[in-house]
């Protein structure tokens, strides 16, 4: 018995999709097409493939960025001026990423003046090359022993490589004693991160007004 054909037809026992494609090649180039579409396929995996390993290698940066966050450049007497302009230069060069912070020598994770606040609010940042992968504002008071951090940012192709837990144990470990807030409250979606970077810490990260000694800038 022989299998019809798609129009209906006898086939003389060819599978139908076989003598389908063949009618194809036949008639408009079927088979080129094919060839065609198995080499863009063949580079869409090879593509895929690169770009992963891309992005990996940048996340395994990030996590040995992580385990360097002890390794700080100090600039007490930049300017916020100086970052601005920074982050200008960056931004007609097409480099600009994240956030206006100054550099700092050549240290992987870097401290000045904030570019956005002012009044002794202080940036914590980490560098990748050119690029910001994390910042985080910070201000202390001594003498009421509080500390507030602020808009804790990681570049998304950075995101859970322990920059930001990292970058708010170091603050703790440098500035023991204090009792640490956020000026405001925290998104739905970032309470997970909080409650873990909070966990037995005084304070625990909860939303607090600053003392009179200081402004939020």
């Amino acid at each position: 018995m022989c299998l019809g054909g798609l129009d209906g037809r006898n086939t003389g026992g060819v599978h139908p999709v076989r003598l389908a494609l063949s009618r194809a090649g036949a008639v408009g180039g079927g088979s080129t097409l094919l060839q065609h579409g198995a080499v863009k396929c063949k580079r869409g995996h090879y593509a895929d493939r690169i770009a992963g390993a891309a992005a990996e290698a940048a996340r395994e940066a990030a996590r040995r960025l992580a385990g360097q966050v002890h390794v700080v450049g100090r600039d007490p007497d930049a300017e916020p001026w100086r970052a601005l302009l920074q982050w200008i230069r960056w931004g007609l060069s097409g480099r600009r990423r994240g956030r206006p912070v100054a550099a700092v020598r050549d240290a992987p994770w870097q401290d000045m003046v904030s570019g956005e606040r002012s009044d002794g609010w202080r940036t914590r940042a980490a560098i990748l090359g050119r690029e910001h992968a994390f910042a985080v504002d910070y201000h202390l008071c001594r003498r009421c022993r509080l500390g507030w951090v602020e808009h804790p940012y990681t570049m998304p192709e950075y995101q859970r490589c322990g920059l930001a837990s990292a970058a708010l144990a170091q603050l703790r470990a440098e500035h023991p004693g204090l009792s640490w807030h956020t000026l405001g409250g925290h998104f739905r979606e970032s309470r997970p991160f909080w409650a873990a970077v909070g966990a037995g810490v005084p304070g625990g990260y909860q939303q607090r007004r600053v003392c009179p000694h200081i402004t939020n800038g």
